[in-house]
């Protein structure tokens, strides 16, 4: 073989290894690429998680806290004998579109989770504050029904808690 051959030969063989180099640098970093942005994804879904979680904590405690009054403001129109009052589609009239208002901004922030399970739990809060709400005719069902309303809130508002401490990491980088 002469020369020229041997040169062609070379040139063929380092042409081929620099496309072969070329190739492995491009698909890793492709790789690397596709890695950065599940990673930013992942990231911005666990942003979006932690920010409705909290907003849900600050609609159910307002939710609650309207509750509550108008639990007490139910009891009042029960008269001594725990029979309910016949002036009760007033309180319907009053607070039935702040209550509406309340379940809607609860219900559309407990639409945004993941989670199916604390999905359900919030909806069974609202379930259990509604059927409270259904004025019985009986003051002591009423009041096993508030009380249901509050532990259901209880075991909600727990729920959330948990499910924000679990999108922080578990070990936190050393401050000192």
């Amino acid at each position: 073989m002469d020369a020229a051959l041997w040169g062609f030969i070379g040139t063929l063989v380092g042409a081929l290894a620099s496309i072969g180099t070329t190739y492995l640098n491009n698909r890793e970093k492709s790789k690397a690429r596709i890695e950065e942005l599940e990673r930013k994804e992942l990231m911005d879904n666990i942003i979006f998680q932690r920010e409705t979680l909290l907003e849900l904590q600050t609609a159910l405690r307002k939710h609650h806290s309207f509750s509550l009054k108008l639990f007490v403001t139910i009891n009042d129109f029960y008269d001594d004998d725990g029979n309910l009052k016949s002036d009760r589609e007033s309180l319907y009239d009053k607070y039935y579109s702040d209550l509406l208002e309340l379940n809607n901004s609860v219900s559309i922030l407990k639409d945004r989770i993941f989670d199916k399970d604390l999905r359900e739990k919030i909806h069974a809060c609202l379930l259990a504050y509604l059927t409270a709400f259904k004025i019985t005719e009986d003051k002591s069902e009423f009041e096993d029904l508030s009380s249901d309303a509050i532990m259901s809130f209880n075991f909600a508002r727990d729920s959330i808690g948990e499910s924000l401490r679990n999108l922080y990491p578990t070990k936190l980088p050393d401050f000192s």
